[in-house]
This record gives C-alpha cells, sequence and structure tokens, in this order.
C-alpha cells in the first residue's frame, strides 16, 4: 500500500511542521511506530499531508497554507484537522493515510471526502512521534477508501507490540462487548431537529438498512432497535472542550515559546481560551471522565453493542466560508463535530463509513461508535454496513 500521514506524525530527522510556518525548520526526533510498523508490513510511505494548524479546525482551514479543497467538489472545504490526509485518499494519491483524531479530526474529512474514517479506542495505540494536541483525548487514526483497507492495516498495527502495548492487546482479546446485542441510535426527531435535510434523509435510510441487516440475521451483530435515544450531551461537551482548550494551550505555548503572534486567528481564538479556564473546572473534566462514560454506556447504548448516528450534522462547508470570520464559518466550525468531539471524551472507538452522495455530490456519512476496545468487532460491522449501503436498494 501507498501510505500517507498528517504532518504532525513524526518520521526522524525528517521536516514535521504540524501545519504552522513557525516549525518549518523543525524536523522529527522520533520515528512513529505506526508508521515503522506499516512500512516493515510493505507499505511504501510517500509523504506527510497538508493539515489545519497544530490539528485545530475541523473544517480544514488554515490561515498560512490555504485551506484543504474538498475533492468532490472544488467549493467545498475537506474539512480537518487531517485534510490532506483525506485528500490524498479522496484523490488516489495513497491507498491508506494516517491522521489524528482529537474532536472527529479524522472522521470528520474522511466523511466529507467519502471515505471510511477509523479512531480506534482512546489509549489502544502508541501516540510516540506524535506533536501533541491534547494527550488525553488525542488518538492516531486511519484513513481509506473502503473498509477492507482499514481492516488490514489495524491487523497489521495490533500485531506488533510497539504499537500496541501487552496490556491494551489483551484488553483487545478479551473484550466482553459481545455479552450485548444489537443497534441503538441517534433518533430521528433528534437528528431531524439538529442536521441538515440531506444529513437527516441519508440517516434514516442507513437505519432502513442496518434494519434490514438485522432481520437477515446474517451479520450476527443482532438487530436495530427501532425507537432510538436522544442524548443530553451538554456536560460532555462541555468538559470535552475543556480538556482539549487548556491542553492545547499547553502544548502549543510550550511549542511555540508561549509566543502566540505566531498564530492565526481561528487557532490563536481557540488556544487563548484555555489560558482562562480554571484548574479546579480542568481537574473536574478529568475526575469524571470515567464515571460519565459508564453512564454513557448505560444510558445511551443501553443493552446494544453499537450506536449509529449521522458523523456529522452538515455537509461539506463552502469554501466560501472559510475565512473564519463570517456567521456561517462561526456555524460550520461549531456544528462540524457535533457528534463526534464527545466519543474522544468518552474515549470510545468509532468509525465513519459513506453514505450514497448528496446534492452536489457531496457525502453525507455514517457513525458507527464501539464499545470500549470493541474495535475489531467495530470494523467488521461497518464493512457489513458500509456493502449493503453501496447496493441498490429495492
Amino acid at each position: 500500500m501507498r501510505i500517507t500521514h498528517k504532518d504532525n506524525i513524526g518520521i526522524r530527522n525528517y521536516p514535521i511542521t504540524a501545519g504552522s510556518p513557525a516549525l518549518s525548520d523543525t524536523r522529527a526526533e522520533t520515528t512513529s511506530p505506526i508508521l515503522r510498523s506499516l512500512e516493515t508490513a510493505g507499505g511504501a510511505i510517500i509523504g506527510a499531508n497538508h493539515m489545519a494548524e497544530f490539528a485545530l479546525s475541523p473544517t480544514g482551514h488554515n490561515q498560512w497554507f490555504g485551506d484543504g479543497v474538498n475533492p468532490l467538489s472544488a467549493s467545498h472545504l475537506s474539512g480537518g484537522s487531517s485534510s490532506g490526509s483525506a485528500i490524498s485518499v479522496a484523490t488516489g494519491a495513497c491507498d491508506l493515510s494516517l491522521g489524528t483524531d482529537t474532536g472527529g479530526s479524522v472522521r470528520l474529512p474522511a466523511a466529507y471526502c467519502g471515505l471510511v474514517g477509523y479512531k480506534p479506542t482512546n489509549g489502544l495505540c502508541s501516540h510516540s512521534g506524535l506533536i501533541p494536541l491534547s494527550e488525553t483525548l488525542d488518538t492516531i487514526g486511519l484513513l481509506a477508501s473502503d473498509t477492507t483497507i482499514a481492516q488490514q492495516a489495524f491487523e497489521v498495527l495490533v500485531s506488533d507490540p510497539s504499537v500496541v502495548y501487552i496490556e491494551a492487546r489483551s484488553r483487545l482479546e478479551t473484550c466482553n462487548a459481545s455479552e450485548f446485542s444489537g443497534f441503538t441510535h441517534l433518533s430521528r426527531s433528534a437528528v431531524d431537529r439538529d442536521c441538515e435535510d440531506e444529513v437527516a434523509s441519508a440517516f434514516a435510510s442507513a437505519l432502513d438498512v442496518v434494519e434490514e441487516i438485522g432481520l437477515s440475521n446474517t451479520s450476527g451483530f443482532g438487530r436495530l432497535d427501532g425507537k432510538g435515544v436522544d442524548i443530553d450531551d451538554a456536560e460532555l461537551n462541555r468538559r470535552s472542550v475543556t480538556v482539549v482548550s487548556v491542553e492545547a494551550a499547553r502544548n502549543v505555548g510550550s511549542i511555540l515559546g508561549w509566543n502566540w503572534d505566531l498564530l492565526g486567528d481561528q487557532v490563536l481564538s481557540r488556544v487563548i481560551r484555555g489560558t482562562a479556564i480554571p484548574a479546579i473546572g480542568y481537574a473536574d473534566a478529568l475526575a469524571c471522565r470515567s464515571a460519565l462514560t459508564s453512564e454513557f454506556l448505560a444510558t445511551a447504548m443501553g443493552g446494544s453493542r453499537f450506536l449509529l448516528t449521522p458523523t456529522s450534522p452538515i455537509l461539506a462547508p463552502q469554501m466560501s466560508t472559510s475565512n473564519a470570520t463570517g456567521s456561517r464559518a462561526r456555524s460550520d466550525y461549531m456544528r462540524a463535530s457535533r457528534y463526534t468531539r464527545t466519543i474522544n471524551y468518552l474515549g470510545l472507538p468509532a468509525i465513519t463509513v459513506p453514505l450514497p452522495t448528496a446534492g452536489g455530490g457531496l457525502s453525507p456519512a455514517l457513525q458507527l461508535i464501539g464499545r470500549p476496545y470493541d474495535d475489531r468487532a467495530l470494523l467488521a460491522v461497518a464493512a457489513t454496513i458500509a456493502e449493503t449501503c453501496r447496493q441498490p436498494q429495492k
């Protein structure tokens, strides 16, 4: 496979910029074991990709190097912050790309560009060689044109002890999620309320497909709960934003020697917010994380093994809004990660698969969320759903 990687994932002695001209003379001190593992398995690493500055834009905006252009429509953004990772796969420049996902930054560009984007369980894979944004929420994920490639890469990585440590592999192999069955989903009323019409329509069609798969009883993953759930995630969102804001301010600030003038306007507005959050708020967000994850699994997922949501409530943002100053740009920026950011805070594995294209050739997408360390089953059921969604429906 031809492999590319986001430019915050290092290869020793090669340039690494994290999307910032302030790091134009920086070279990586360490090679990511994930890249080394894929290369050892026969992959060819052919280049590093464009990305949002310091991985801090879900739309793909970069004030310094230009915005990520969506291969499905040149008038729309690619999504971010792993913008170039999605573009390189969607244009056929590579077969597989590595990105980072702290609040949706693998899943969103994958969704907007019609790709598969997989975010592992937090802590499953090594972060060595990564320029961190949020050490608590960062994950290195995979972008590919189909689930087969993602599954193949996953098996390479989990077999490598330098990528997946013994304790994490043990949890992966002994995952008890099989005691749960079937799918629950964000209720259709919630999706109709929060999403663009094209996204809501595609999601409803995807649920019909999942229901048919369950009724056929051939997949082995169980049936769809027809009612769905409404999720009050306001507190999860607040705590997630608290964690990433504080850790981004510390990490980016230390890299730049606390010279905020080196940041683009959009990134500065996010990072500077982290400097004003009280320590007690950050400590509370970390301390409550485990309990809130257990509560989410019990209430939102219940007896189901998987939770389905749209990946994003919007289609790919329009290129004209990328200057980050207009009201539409701010709205896209905040809405894009509505369904992805809390999953990092909870530490759960998630994957996005493309749905049939909407108006203008843009791609809505379905997000599948799994239980901790149930990654292998999540990839398998995503493959079944993605394949069925591609088939003409009766």
